[in-house]
């Protein structure tokens, strides 16, 4: 004698094997995990812009130290050497001009990431909240279900009914 298996039965296994409170830990936990991975990924963005800018500004720097040097050949009266020192200033902004073109570009993704990392920080916050009130809920859910379950199991040899066959007793013996 076994009970057969219907679509019915098994869902209610499968409702019955599925612990809320655990699955919302795990969760939460995925989110948490999730979090970290995107801060850590956050971390290093921030690490490559802030090298690409020290290359700027080292470029920039190079290129100023250029133009005042081909000042001074101008002003010695070294106009070859002014020359080779106006074409390295160029050569130098054309790198002022790719490493500031990086950093606009990096800058522009570091702040997707910001915000990213801003809407998972929202998302677990309210996850964990959420958490509070699901568990509350589940608790609720299985006193009901428990209570229900006493109820619904009373029968004529329950406590409550012989209770009402005793006060039966008494009330024909007090008539």
């Amino acid at each position: 004698m076994h009970e057969e298996i219907n679509p019915s039965n098994v869902n209610d296994l499968i409702d019955r094997a599925e612990d809320p409170d655990k699955m919302v830990k795990q969760i939460i936990i995925d989110m948490e995990e999730q979090l970290r991975k995107a801060t850590q990924g956050l971390g290093s963005a921030m690490g490559s812009l802030n090298q690409v800018n020290k290359q700027l500004a080292n470029a920039q720097m190079q290129s100023d130290d250029w133009k005042e040097k081909a000042k001074q050949c101008l002003a010695a009266g070294n106009e070859a050497l002014a020359k080779q020192a106006l074409d390295n200033k160029v050569k130098q902004d054309k790198l002022v001009a790719r490493y500031q073109e990086m950093s606009t570009s990096m800058q522009a993704q570091v702040d997707e990431i910001k915000s990213q990392v801003d809407i998972l920080k929202q998302k677990l916050e309210e996850a964990r909240s959420r958490q509070a009130m699901l568990a509350a809920r589940s608790r609720m859910a299985d006193a009901k279900s428990d209570m229900a379950k006493t109820l619904g199991g009373m029968d004529s040899s329950s406590a409550f009914a012989k209770m009402e066959k005793m006060e039966r007793k008494v009330e024909e013996k007090e008539s």
